[in-house]
């Protein structure tokens, strides 16, 4: 079984599932099949999500973007949906990005 900690969720273990559903408490984005849950809490992370980069490049922003949780509502720059979840975001400039959003973006 694996287990991770993450930094959304740090007073918990978070177990490798497979689920029908669920919504991801890191992006707020529905999902469905492999997720790290925490049972006890009712928290579940994609598995992306889980193994997001701390800080990343990507093709379609000219600076480097940081993995945080958003602390408000924001507006993704990729989508253009609302997320009030965990975003990378660029310090200098204010984009926001979904991390699903920058998945297969990266340079």
């Amino acid at each position: 079984m694996t287990r991770i900690r993450h930094f959304t969720h740090p007073n918990c273990v978070l177990t490798l599932t497979c689920q029908q559903s669920f919504i991801c408490n890191g992006c707020g984005v529905a999902g469905y099949g492999n997720s790290y849950r925490c049972n006890r809490c009712d928290f579940d992370l994609h598995e992306s999500c889980a193994k997001c980069p701390q800080s990343i490049s990507c093709s379609m922003h000219c600076h480097s973007l940081t993995l945080t949780q958003s602390g408000g509502c924001r507006t993704c720059s990729v989508c253009c949906q609302t997320t009030s979840q965990l975003v990378y975001q660029c310090g200098p400039c204010g984009f926001v990005a979904h991390p699903l959003c920058v998945q297969g973006r990266r340079c």
